[in-house]
């Protein structure tokens, strides 16, 4: 079963959306962390490697690049970075924990070319984001972060992660961010990788995750913002059984669930390639091999962008094509990118 803009993308298979890892250095300590980042590693990707890295991605027709970290606020020629990126066509993003931005950075990432910050968000209450981000103190600054990206200009994301600690406060974490006026809200159901398989008691059931989406799409409705739920792939396919004004609108922007390895692809500090942030699959270095000789003919990508290759549960679902499942999930639970998401809420 196809749905609007997938046929394109299983033809062309272009990055439409990577992610960098920048460094792993950051200044708060979150529990959840897919990259258990704090000190910075060594043999980072150089500045160089870097604008090589860009090239690569340009020359295969991708759209979208995240400077991601730890806090890549705190690498030096991040702005340099994000110049460049811009200057190729691509539209360059931030992801940030916002807890360094002032009027004055805030304006350093406008004249960099940046076009949209994503600031984590992981509470609706003091107590709840400083808890998760390890330092207290900080739910103060986040906030201020995020108005000073929307006083300048700046098209803000808000990123949450769901989790047991806080799923009851996504009803007014969204308020929040409209409040801030953010245009976006990506719900991050959590997956335990990184520092956050120490704490994998923190995912939520799949009857909470059932009732976060019936909340998210009952939401979206009263909200002046995007909400688009993140490793959570079945998402799509309850909007495909809707099949209303909203719902075609949605897949048109985002076609699919799952996008690890078939329009996405992460690369760590060190230059590893993986699927996504949150699946730890090496499938090249771009220290050793160019990322478009590694999205082209890595034997994982194409493993996962074809659907025929899903087992259980996900291989005989009708909504495969569209949901997919979250890759990153089944890894985490069963070492194995193409078994059933143990997270489904359908039975098909």
């Amino acid at each position: 079963m196809l749905f609007d803009g997938e046929r394109d993308q299983r033809v062309e298979m272009r990055p439409k959306l990577v992610s960098w890892g920048v460094t792993s250095l950051c200044n708060l300590k979150c529990r959840h962390c897919y990259r258990s980042a704090g000190d910075r590693m060594e043999n980072e990707l150089t500045m160089e490697e870097g604008m090589k890295l860009l090239d690569s991605i340009a020359s295969l027709g991708g759209k979208m690049f995240v400077l991601s970290g730890g806090e890549p606020l705190l690498r030096r020629d991040l702005f340099k970075l994000s110049s460049y990126g811009a200057s190729l066509g691509l539209k360059m993003l931030l992801a940030t924990n916002g807890t360094l931005i002032n009027s004055y950075v805030a304006r350093k990432i406008v004249d960099s070319g940046i076009k949209v910050v994503a600031i984590s968000l992981d509470g609706a209450k003091p107590e709840t984001h400083d808890s998760f981000r390890g330092v207290s103190g900080v739910f103060k600054s986040t906030l201020k972060g995020a108005k000073e990206c929307v006083k300048a200009g700046l098209d803000v994301q808000i990123n949450v992660t769901v989790t047991k600690l806080n799923h009851g406060e996504i009803p007014e974490i969204l308020t929040m961010a409209e409040k801030l006026g953010a245009k976006y809200v990506h719900v991050f159901h959590f997956v335990p990788t990184g520092r956050g398989t120490v704490s994998s008691e923190m995912e939520v059931s799949v009857d909470e995750y059932k009732n976060l989406l019936n909340d998210v799409y009952r939401l979206q409705k009263h909200l002046n913002l995007l909400v688009k739920p993140t490793c959570a792939p079945q998402y799509w396919a309850y909007l495909a059984r809707e099949r209303n004004p909203f719902t075609s609108k949605f897949l048109k922007v985002y076609p699919r669930g799952c996008i690890a390895g078939t329009s996405y692809a992460y690369i760590n500090p060190l230059g590893e390639v993986t699927p996504c942030p949150y699946l730890p699959v090496t499938v090249g270095n771009v220290k050793v091999k160019s990322f478009s000789d590694i999205w082209r003919n890595s034997t994982i990508l194409r493993e996962l962008r074809d659907r025929n290759n899903l087992k259980g549960r996900c291989c005989e679902c009708m909504y495969r094509e569209i949901c997919g499942g979250c890759r990153a999930r089944s890894y985490a639970h069963y070492k194995d990118y193409l078994e059933s998401d143990p997270a489904c809420t359908f039975i098909c």
